[in-house]
């Protein structure tokens, strides 16, 4: 990884970079009682050795929250908290977590959003916005998420307060996709965000 972060920061102008602390391994994918020590362990090494490639650079890294896996547990992430400078708060991919993890702690999502922020506080200056959609068959529910901001289950605007209490630096649209499936050209993109900046004028 780190050589061809190497790569990248010799061609571009880099802030950050963003790293997903997930494995394809049985170990990195389900997180039980048995293998949590190890995964800790394993995520506070990789952490070191970029954190020594960000010392030289002088690039921040930011790691960000998963859907499922090790790093969809806030309290796997705040076990690593002082190995974590910045944190990137996925708000749909936290929308995951909060639904297989959460749902039955907190009164809304949004709740769970506010106690996500103020557990990483200054440490959360990242955030990828963006809708998901819930397909409720029962007695499953399945998140597609990367959907349009206003065209999903969350309500961006709350989403955006929440979001003001704390010292975010980047709030990045990561949008693919409309609620009808169709993917996004970058083209539309203004038309379909028109609204959504307001509100972020608003709050931010």
């Amino acid at each position: 990884m780190i050589k061809n972060l190497d790569l990248v920061v010799s061609r571009y102008d880099v802030k950050y970079v963003v790293v997903h602390l997930h494995s394809q391994t049985s170990m990195g994918r389900i997180l039980t009682k048995a293998n949590w020590d190890k995964v800790v362990e394993s995520a506070v090494k990789s952490l070191y050795e970029l954190s020594e490639w960000s010392k030289n650079c002088g690039i921040s890294i930011c790691i960000e929250n998963m859907p499922r896996g090790a790093s969809s547990y806030l309290e796997f992430l705040s076990q690593l908290s002082n190995s974590i400078k910045c944190l990137v708060l996925d708000v749909g991919h936290f929308y995951t977590s909060y639904i297989d993890l959460y749902e039955d702690r907190y009164s809304d999502y949004y709740n769970a959003l506010i106690h996500a922020l103020s557990t990483f506080n200054e440490k959360a200056k990242v955030v990828h916005l963006h809708d998901v959609i819930v397909v409720d068959s029962k007695p499953f529910k399945d998140v597609i998420d990367h959907v349009v901001p206003g065209q999903g289950f969350l309500d961006y605007r709350k989403v955006l307060k929440a979001l003001s209490v704390f010292k975010v630096e980047h709030v990045i649209v990561e949008a693919f996709i409309t609620n009808d499936g169709r993917h996004v050209k970058l083209s539309d993109l203004p038309n379909y965000l028109r609204e959504y900046t307001t509100w972020v004028k608003v709050y931010l």
